[in-house]
């Protein structure tokens, strides 16, 4: 069977390196050839989710695959009290260290990002995006290579009125009541995407779905724990991961709901673990109430995408994510 080459972007927060350790799972490895990974300062600090990325590949055997630094910064920053999580991550024990990691160039990734898509082939490369659309958007933009996109995966927005955003008014005074982070960092890339990239669809993972997918401490306890003291090395260091985010209350295992989404009908458990709504939407890029906020139209026009819709239980999503983490072998390196 041929594998899909796929490329990643992500912006650094626990969910997003728990969703690289997924893409070294016995399914994605079978089905996806991981072309590259860009990280983004977005919900993190650049350089050591850098770091961070890199020897979570290595600890999975997959250190070969390339990683590098986005340049691309957001129109609306995360705050910096979120952005501590890398440095967290970067001194767990359970990590394993890269010696002269921190002493080597940092690859630009906004050129890793250019050469990836050179080098696709026509309609051929799946996308998976776990952050702002930026880098993506710039770079398929400048290089005008829309048409090398088979699918775009985005963990992105809300759709409708019935789901709060997560843009928190107590730090982003102001803040838009139905905007999502992914979307808020950079409204213009998103409409910009939407508008750009056809006719390759969207598959997009809105709060409306993600936020059934809880990361709990009853989960970490439950799940997590038992498979790590039995010596599985990279859910040793997800358990403690996911550990470190649980006292935040409301996290929800955002990008590896949408990370699965790559798998949604052909995983070894034959599950169909979502469904998919078409809606026309459209961007609110302006500042105000609306700014981030995924505007659908209900008279036609604006950009079909894909809405995922929650299917599987809770309980098979979570098993699932934890069988790909198991099947990945304690590599030494």
């Amino acid at each position: 069977m041929t594998k899909i080459p796929l490329l990643v972007t992500h912006d650094g927060s626990v969910d997003e390196f728990a969703s690289i350790a997924l893409l070294c799972g016995s399914d994605f490895l079978a089905n996806y050839d991981l072309q590259g990974i860009v990280v983004i300062n977005g919900d993190t600090l650049g350089v050591p989710a850098y770091w961070c990325t890199k020897r979570i590949l290595n600890m999975c055997g997959q250190g070969h695959v390339p990683v590098g630094l986005s340049a691309a910064r957001a129109v609306n920053g995360f705050p910096w009290a979120y952005r501590q999580f890398p440095l967290i991550l970067n001194t767990l024990p359970a990590l394993p260290e890269m010696p002269g990691l921190e002493d080597a160039d940092i690859v630009d990734g906004d050129h890793l990002l250019a050469d990836i898509m050179t080098n696709a082939e026509e309609g051929a490369l799946a996308v998976l995006n776990l952050g702002g659309l930026t880098p993506f958007a710039q770079v398929a933009g400048d290089l005008n290579m829309w048409s090398k996109v088979k699918c775009m995966y985005w963990m992105g927005g809300v759709i409708g009125d019935t789901v709060p955003g997560n843009i928190d008014p107590g730090i982003v005074p102001g803040a838009p009541e139905h905007s999502e982070w992914n979307v808020f960092f950079d409204p213009g890339a998103v409409q910009t995407v939407y508008n750009e990239m056809l006719p390759a669809p969207i598959y997009q993972f809105p709060l409306n779905v993600t936020n059934d997918y809880p990361n709990s401490a009853e989960w970490v306890r439950s799940s997590l724990n038992p498979s790590a003291n039995a010596g599985h090395r990279v859910v040793n260091f997800l358990a403690n991961a996911y550990a470190a985010v649980v006292p935040q209350g409301g996290a929800s295992l955002w990008d590896v709901v949408t990370t699965i989404g790559l798998m949604n009908t052909g995983s070894s458990a034959g599950v169909t673990f979502f469904g998919y709504e078409a809606h026309d939407v459209h961007v609110g890029t302006q500042y105000g109430p609306n700014e981030g906020r995924i505007i659908t139209s209900t008279s036609g026009g604006g950009r079909r995408i894909n809405v995922a819709t929650k299917n599987a239980p809770v309980e098979t999503v979570h098993g699932y994510a934890l069988g790909q983490w198991e099947s990945i072998p304690n590599f030494e390196g």
